[in-house]
């Protein structure tokens, strides 16, 4: 039988059976000591790719100039414009063909299963990080380059 902790005996995380499967023993002890009823995943580059995406692209595009043919660079009305934390118009959307990654989703909340305890336990924070963290892939290989 599987133990959360022997580091001796390496283990796959979900073992076939013929009736089925189980999980590994650690997939129900909680994520965090001590045991938390939620908890938030960031990915810091999707925070901040919008910035340096700017930084990038705003010297070499003009506003006054059309590239709608080439469908090079666009400049119009930004999405949930905030004059607080938005620079002045007019608005780089789209830039080398690309368009400008307007407030991506830079983090995921997690919280214990139905079925679960009350906290969040290692396979809560698995199923809902890994999906999340896939859908997130190419953004991620495009920030860094």
């Amino acid at each position: 039988m599987a133990t959360a902790y022997n580091t001796d005996v390496l283990e796959p995380y979900f073992q076939h059976t013929d009736g089925g499967g189980s999980w590994h023993a650690i997939s129900q002890l909680p994520l965090t000591q001590p045991p938390v009823s939620e908890i938030v995943a960031k990915v810091s580059d999707l925070n901040i790719w919008e910035s340096h995406w700017m930084e990038f692209h705003r010297n070499h595009s003009d506003p006054d100039v059309s590239y709608e043919e080439s469908g090079y660079a666009k400049y119009g009305d930004l999405p949930s414009y905030d004059l607080e934390k938005d620079e002045d118009p007019p608005h780089l959307l789209k830039c080398c063909n690309t368009e400008r990654p307007r407030h991506k989703d830079d983090s995921v909340l997690v919280t214990p299963s139905a079925s679960g305890k009350g906290f969040v336990a290692v396979h809560d924070y698995i199923t809902t990080v890994h999906p999340w963290l896939m859908r997130c892939l190419m953004q991620s290989i495009w920030i860094l380059g």
